[in-house]
């Protein structure tokens, strides 16, 4: 009773308990979560040679140090936000926070700096606030318990809980934001476990039991080719999986997984099979075997016939299955041949 990652990619499905955040005396500290801890090599000066800075592969911009003080240099060597901040965090989205006495500042991608007001109006009334870069959200802290802020200062939940977190993914995120996030609260040995999108609505309407053994949560979600994504919660020893809606697609199914070859999600239910390729629709557990084709195909077998899906064409497709052939013959799709391997 597992998720995992089919053809062999095997992926450990929970996620990496993260840790309370600490509070100072009276102003906020970053959080470890935000994975940019300081290395001597990110610390560069303005002066240094552009060849010595460790520039973002995809953002073409990087930090700068200088005296204590941090800004941002792009790749002709050019300063784009000044050397005065006690801290910069370059954002998931190319965006970068910067605090400077005790404020936040906001730039967007042309480097028109924003004072986030509605932030700092609020940074004495939360025992810490700190930024979390999986999220794109503040994390704020009351009395040992977690809600989120968004950067117009608007709390997602007026619940706090005792581990918030992002939703690690079955698919390549690419250092992307995670578009859901849970948050439990510890109910003796066990948690209760609720699943949030990024507007702060609950995704699952009750709360799941958990035991979150070694710190891992058995929550994740996966990126279809179509970019929807299905979140999946394991339920005592089977799963559930929802939309970003918190529409049910499917319940108590024994294994979930995801298959490369065909960018999509497969669940199993009491020894039948269902594709997820898109979130329109409930599964359909109507398949007897699913097993891999070739590089973006599967086999499908349904009643002693055989259907191809393949990325490609997209053949298997709800109320428009084609036969792909009979046993013992190629599948031919739109007059193209298929040869068995």
């Amino acid at each position: 009773m597992k998720l995992y990652l089919r053809k062999g990619l095997f992926l450990l499905l929970s996620l990496t308990l993260i840790s309370g955040c600490n509070a100072l005396d009276s102003w906020p500290e970053y959080s470890a979560v935000h994975e940019q801890t300081e290395k001597k090599q990110e610390l560069v000066s303005i002066y240094d040679q552009l060849e010595s800075i460790n520039l973002k592969d995809e953002k073409r911009y990087a930090k700068a140090y200088e005296n204590g003080k941090y800004g941002v240099i792009d790749t002709t060597g050019k300063l784009v936000i000044p050397i005065e901040y006690d801290q910069v965090l370059i954002l998931n989205d190319g965006r970068v926070l910067g605090t400077k006495d005790k404020q936040y500042t906001l730039y967007n991608a042309e480097w028109i700096p924003t004072n986030l007001t509605e932030v700092n109006d609020q940074l004495y009334k939360w025992d810490s606030i700190n930024f979390d870069l999986n999220l794109n959200l503040f994390k704020v802290e009351k009395q040992g318990k977690f809600t989120l802020m968004d950067l117009n200062g608007k709390l997602l939940m007026e619940q706090f809980y005792d581990i918030i977190q992002a939703v690690s993914s079955l698919t390549p995120s690419d250092g992307l934001v995670s578009p859901v996030f849970l948050a439990a609260n510890r109910i003796n040995q066990e948690y209760n476990v609720d699943v949030y999108n990024l507007s702060g609505h609950s995704i699952t309407p009750a709360s799941y039991r958990q035991a979150a053994e070694d710190g891992y949560f058995d929550v994740v979600y996966s990126q279809l080719q179509s970019g929807e994504y299905i979140v999946s919660i394991k339920n005592k020893n089977m799963y559930d999986g929802y939309d970003l809606e918190g529409n049910l697609l499917f319940n108590a199914a024994s294994e979930v997984s995801f298959d490369y070859s065909i960018y999509t999600v497969i669940a199993e239910k009491n020894g039948k099979y269902a594709i997820l390729d898109k979130t329109t629709e409930a599964a359909d557990f109507a398949y007897d075997n699913i097993q891999f084709y070739n590089e973006k195909s599967v086999i499908a077998t349904q009643k002693g016939k055989f259907f191809l899906n393949t990325t490609a064409m997209n053949c298997l497709k709800k109320a428009t299955i084609m036969k792909c052939g009979e046993l013992g013959e190629p599948w031919i799709i739109k007059g193209m041949s298929f040869p068995r391997t």
